[in-house]
Order: C-alpha cells, then structure tokens, then sequence
C-alpha cells in the first residue's frame, strides 16, 4: 500500500487507530452497553411549531461541541431569539472505551438509541405533531444516514423510525463527509486492492459499508430539503453537493470544527445556518417527506 493511498484511507476513515505508518490496528467492536446516549433539552419554546435536534460527531459534546470559546452556545443563547417557534434539543452519545467511531457496529447501535430517544420523547410531549429539523456534525451525519438509509431493518422499532422519517423537514449536515473524488478514489482501490496485514480486512469492510451508504443515501435524499455546510481551505476542492430546489450549500471560513460554534448572532457563519433552518422551515409543504406519500 503506498503512503498516498495510505494517507487517503487515514483523511477519509480515520475509523482505524494506526501504531504506524505500517501496522494496522483495529479496535474491538463496541457492545451495547459501551454506549451511552441521552436527548438533553436546551430550549422549550411556548409557540413551537417545529423540533430542533442537534447531533453533535464523535467524540464530541452535547453542549460544548455547539459552545465557542466565549462560552456562547448558539443552540441556547442566539437561536431561540432569532426563531422563537423551535424547540431545541441535543442529542449526546459518549463511549466507554476507544472502538472504530466509524463502523458499521457503532453506527447501527447509535442509530437504534437515536430512534429509541426521539420516539420516547415524542411519545411524551405530543412532539410527534411537530415536523422535525436535525443538525448533524460530522460522524453525527454518518449516522443519521445510516438511520434514514436503514430504517427498514429496524424491526423493533420500524414504526418508530418510520415516524420519524416521514416527520423530517430538513437536515442540515455540517462537516460530514460527501461523495467527492477522494472517495471515488478510495472506493476504486478498495474494488481492486489486496489487504497486505490480516487486520486490514476488517478496515476495507468497514470503509466498503461507509462508502455504500454515501451511495445509497444519494437515492433517497430528495425528499426533504438539506443544507450541506463545508469549510473553505485544504477541503475546498472536494465535490460539494449540487444545489437544487433541496439543496443548499454553506461556505465557512473557519476550521472544522469550529463551524458549529459561533460568538454572536452577527458571526457570518451563524447567519448562514439561521437562514439555512429558515428556509427548510420555509419548505413546510414543500420539502417534507410527508409530502413524497
């Protein structure tokens, strides 16, 4: 494997911790009680008219990955002033031990404990009257993809999650990974390469599944309107999604990370993701998956 492949799979995947740059190590799946999750309410609106839910990536926080630096959380502090009908919350999910934030396992369990905490809490509140708008950082997107692409092998909850489904207004995915050409890339070399280290299968399996549901995902995302969210620099040359009648694309020049944290409702990068919600809220009719029958 030459050191640019290498480098490919470690920029796309980094699912898979390396001792170095020649020995692979794959991490233990994770069981069901290595993962905690929680839906945490950050503002409760007396006029809500739609419910906000923030999934922060891996390895992330329920508040402080949605806090800057001057300890404004946008979520609780700018937000509800600018759309005062949205009920906000945050969806949490830490882990006990380093597993593969990336895999297959993760994914299908962080799905599953997402259904199951949105459900309880629509049971609960008459939410299941309200259309939903979800934020997603990151591996956070990854899931929710994995979540709206799979819905249908969700047994014990395929009601559940098909509520939700049908209930989606729009997403607005921040930092998760596209379709681009260093995936094309990575999925041309996974079709044809041979595994040099044993412990390399489970990586090129892991890395096969993702790249599927990118794939996949492409087919059913028409449904309801999405804003994707990139960040200007050494990613700027990777595809970014065609903007159409649901789709829109927000460019910020900050890093990573700091592309869901914002100090003030004047912040450039705020006003973007507050006219994005806006206009799926806007899409009402339109762009709701309730309305593709």
């Amino acid at each position: 494997m030459c050191c640019c492949i290498e480098l490919l799979l470690e920029t796309c995947f980094p699912c898979l911790q390396r001792r170095s740059t020649r020995a692979f190590v794959v991490l233990t799946p994770p069981g069901e009680d290595d993962i905690k999750t929680r839906l945490f309410p950050i503002h409760v609106s007396e006029q809500a008219e739609f419910d906000l839910i923030a999934v922060h990536g891996w390895k992330g926080h329920r508040e402080n990955s949605w806090t800057s630096a001057s300890g404004i959380n946008w979520l609780r502090d700018l937000l509800p002033k600018d759309i005062p009908k949205l009920n906000i919350y945050s969806w949490g999910y830490t882990c006990d031990r380093d597993i593969m934030g990336w895999s297959r396992s993760v994914m299908q369990i962080l799905s599953r404990r997402f259904v199951a905490d949105l459900q309880e809490y629509r049971e609960s509140s008459q939410g299941h009257q309200r259309p939903l708008v979800v934020i997603a950082h990151s591996v956070g997107g990854i899931m929710l993809k994995s979540t709206l692409l799979n819905s249908a092998s969700f047994t014990e909850s395929k009601d559940a999650t098909e509520d939700i489904k049908s209930s989606i207004q729009g997403i607005l995915y921040m930092g998760t990974r596209e379709v681009d050409a260093s995936i094309t890339d990575l999925e041309a070399y996974l079709a044809r390469g041979s595994r040099a280290h044993p412990a390399e299968d489970e990586y090129f399996r892991e890395s096969s599944w993702l790249i599927n549901t990118l794939r996949q995902y492409e087919k059913i995302s028409q449904g309801f309107r999405a804003g994707y969210g990139y960040e200007r620099g050494p990613d700027a040359g990777q595809r970014h999604v065609e903007e159409t009648s649901n789709a829109r694309s927000m460019y910020f020049n900050t890093t990573w990370d700091g592309m869901i944290k914002y100090d003030s409702a004047t912040d450039p990068n705020y006003t973007q993701v507050r006219e994005c919600i806006l206009w799926i809220l806007k899409g009402n009719g339109e762009g709701n998956a309730n309305q593709q029958g």
